[in-house]
């Protein structure tokens, strides 16, 4: 069967253009005879992408493009619940979720993903696979993922304005010698590999330090996402010697490996240190002490993600959106 990149590479032209041409896009500006090229391709390839999109409008079927596994969610529940959050969505307006493929496998079901109303892609992903997917469809969203480019209707927490909001709230108690634990930003290319950079909480984390000129107690840890790694994390801190006296940490399954790491040693939480995170897992409201964190709806990102979508699908061609989830400083006994 043949597909659009097939079309797009007998006419001499982008996939998007393509996309643009059997859609009898209005805004599309091209030379008449590139116009007849491209028409001419798809009826030798008996290719029809304004009758596929009709069809499947109809039938409201999505796809999910995953920058984690499964397996990989059971370690950090985060990425279980904005799913959680489309599944429940799904059911509630009679939409199917066709398939759930894995970034890495975004190419082999390309003739499928091309066949849904839309596709919902969640995590960080490389801009060449955001223009990919873009180019295979307009009913695209991406989720968890504040760089993906403003062409894409997108669902994200600013977690920036987060981490310095809870800065600012260990600055106000006092806090100046103030470590961070987290992991790195692991964008998935088409292979799916991991191009590890620094994550945006981390980022945030050093700005903040120099902007308040506090550069010489900056102490970190980085590892993975996962509470084996945070325990891993600040016994590399503890074991350095001169810890810091407030430690903010990525997220709440790391933070429960710090907790860990610190009752070890004897070290009191929050009279020699004093902890902040990120999440508010429902375990974090029963940790001992309670934890101070951010609470932020990764279900409610899953929903929203979902009514953006419908409303593409229903709108057709308008201006991208972007949606930031509101979040708030849960202050515990931790800090």
């Amino acid at each position: 069967m043949a597909t659009i990149r097939d079309v797009a590479k007998k006419a001499g032209v982008s996939p998007a253009t393509v996309s643009r041409v059997l859609n009898a896009d209005p805004a599309l500006s091209i030379l008449p005879e590139t116009r007849e090229q491209v028409l001419l391709a798809a009826k030798e390839l008996d290719y029809s992408l304004t009758k596929n999109k009709k069809k499947v409008r109809e039938k409201k079927k999505i796809i999910l493009i995953l920058a984690v596994s499964k397996e990989d969610e059971t370690e950090d529940t985060y990425y279980h619940s904005i799913r959680s959050g489309i599944i429940s969505e799904c059911k509630k307006r009679k939409i199917e979720i066709t398939k759930e493929i894995l970034v890495q496998e975004i190419r082999s079901y390309e003739n499928e993903i091309m066949q849904q109303s839309g596709i919902i892609s969640i995590g960080t992903i490389e801009k060449e696979v955001q223009d990919y997917l873009g180019e295979i469809s307009q009913e695209l969203i991406f989720l968890d993922d504040p760089k993906s480019s403003d062409r894409y209707d997108a669902v994200y927490v600013d977690l920036a304005k987060s981490t310095k909001m809870t800065l600012d709230y260990l600055a106000q108690k006092n806090y100046k010698k103030i470590g961070f634990i987290g992991g790195l930003e692991e964008r998935r290319d088409f292979e799916g590999n991991r191009l590890n950079r620094k994550e945006i909480r981390f980022r945030t984390y050093l700005e903040w330090m120099e902007e308040n000129h506090l550069e010489q107690y900056i102490q970190y840890e980085l590892g993975n996402w996962t509470v084996k790694s945070g325990y891993e994390a600040a016994n590399r801190l503890i074991a350095a010697g001169d810890l810091p006296k407030a430690i903010l940490v990525a997220s709440d399954p790391i933070a429960i490996g710090v907790y860990r790491a610190l009752q070890e040693k004897k070290i009191n939480i929050p009279e020699d240190v004093a902890i902040a995170s990120f999440d508010d897992i429902e375990m974090a409201e029963f940790l001992t002490p309670t934890l101070t964190t951010v609470r932020f709806s990764s279900e409610a990102m899953g929903r929203m993600g979902i009514r953006i979508l419908l409303d593409r699908l229903e709108l057709g061609e308008r201006e991208p959106v972007r949606v930031v989830i509101p979040t708030k400083l849960m202050k515990r006994e931790s800090s």
